[in-house]
C-alpha cells in the first residue's frame, strides 16, 4: 500500500533525502482510500493477472495508490526487461466486494517495454550513462531520489535515481511487435530490430532525461548548475542514440505527486536537449 496509509503525511513536501513515496496519491484518491486498503489483496491480483493475460508479463506489485473510483497499481517487470508501468483497476462499489475492473491507458503498458527493450539492447551504452549521472553528483551538490521513491511512483518504463527513458510507442510499434511475437529473442537479435530503425532523434521520438535536485535541504534549483552540467554532457561520447534532457530540480519534492517543487509551483526547470546520433 502507498506509504501514506502507514506514515504521518500531514507535511505536504519533503526533503528529496527523506522523500520515499509518502503521500503520494491521484485526485479525488482521499475518497476511495479505504475500499482499496480493504480490498489491496484482490487489487494487486487483478493487475498482475491483467499483465500476464494480456502482455505475457510477470510483474511485481510496487504501490497501490487509489484514484478516483480506482487504484492504480505500480508495477515492474520481473523478466529480463527493466521497466515500469501501472494499470488501473476500476471499482465498483455497488457490490459487496465490490467489483474489479482491470486496465490500462493507452499504449502506457506498451511504451514501457519498448523503453525496457531500448535499455537491453544498448545495456553496455547506458552503462556510461551511469557513470555519467555518478560523476555528476560527485562534482556538483546534485542528488537523485531515492531508490524507494523510484519504485513507488514510476510507471513510465525504464527509470534509475538519475535519469528515466521515454520512447514513443507508435514510432516503435514494429519493435514492439517483433519482441511480443517472439519475447525469447536473444539480446543481439533485440538490438537489431533497433539498428534496422536507423534511429535519427530528431525524427524519432526517444528521449533520455536526467533529473538532479540540490542535495542542500531547502535549495532552490541554480541554473549555473543545470548550465554546466548540460556543458559536460556535450563532450561525452559513446551515449546511446537520442535526445538528452537535463532537469534540475531544487531540493524538495512535492509529496502527493513526487515530483520536483519547482515545476509543481510553476518554475519551469532547465531543461537542454542534446542530439546524439
Amino acid at each position: 500500500m502507498n506509504d501514506s496509509q502507514n506514515k504521518d503525511t500531514s507535511s505536504l513536501t519533503s526533503s528529496v533525502q527523506d522523500y520515499n513515496g509518502q503521500g503520494f496519491i491521484y485526485k479525488e484518491g482521499s475518497k476511495t482510500t479505504e475500499i482499496v486498503t480493504a480490498n489491496i489483496k484482490e487489487i494487486s491480483e487483478s493487475a498482475k493477472n491483467y499483465m500476464k493475460l494480456k502482455y505475457n508479463q510477470d510483474v511485481n506489485i510496487n504501490n497501490v495508490v487509489p484514484a478516483l473510483g480506482a487504484a492504480v497499481v505500480h508495477v515492474s517487470s520481473k523478466d529480463k526487461l527493466d521497466y515500469f508501468t501501472s494499470v488501473i483497476v476500476s471499482l465498483d462499489t455497488n457490490e459487496n466486494p465490490p467489483k474489479l475492473s482491470t486496465t490500462s491507458q493507452q499504449y502506457e503498458v506498451e511504451k514501457a517495454i519498448v523503453s525496457g527493450l531500448y535499455h537491453y539492447a544498448y545495456a553496455e551504452e547506458f552503462k556510461k550513462v551511469d557513470s555519467f549521472a555518478k560523476e555528476v553528483t560527485e562534482k556538483w551538490d546534485v542528488v537523485g531520489l531515492n531508490e524507494k521513491a523510484v519504485e513507488k511512483t514510476s510507471s513510465s518504463g525504464y527509470v534509475t535515481p538519475f535519469y528515466y527513458i521515454s520512447v514513443s510507442p507508435i514510432d516503435f510499434e514494429d519493435i514492439y511487435k517483433k519482441y511480443m511475437e517472439n519475447p525469447s529473442m536473444s539480446l543481439v537479435d533485440v538490438r537489431g530490430l533497433f539498428e534496422e530503425k536507423h534511429i535519427n532523434p530528431e525524427d524519432l521520438k526517444l528521449n533520455i532525461s536526467f533529473r538532479f535536485f540540490m542535495s542542500k535541504k531547502g535549495a532552490k534549483a541554480d541554473k549555473k548548475v543545470a548550465d554546466e552540467i548540460i556543458q559536460k554532457l556535450k563532450s561525452v561520447t559513446g551515449f546511446p542514440v537520442g535526445s538528452y534532457a537535463v532537469f534540475v530540480y531544487g531540493n524538495t519534492i512535492v509529496n502527493k505527486d513526487g515530483m520536483g517543487e519547482g515545476s509543481s509551483f510553476g518554475t519551469v526547470p532547465t531543461v537542454d536537449d542534446i542530439n546524439i546520433k
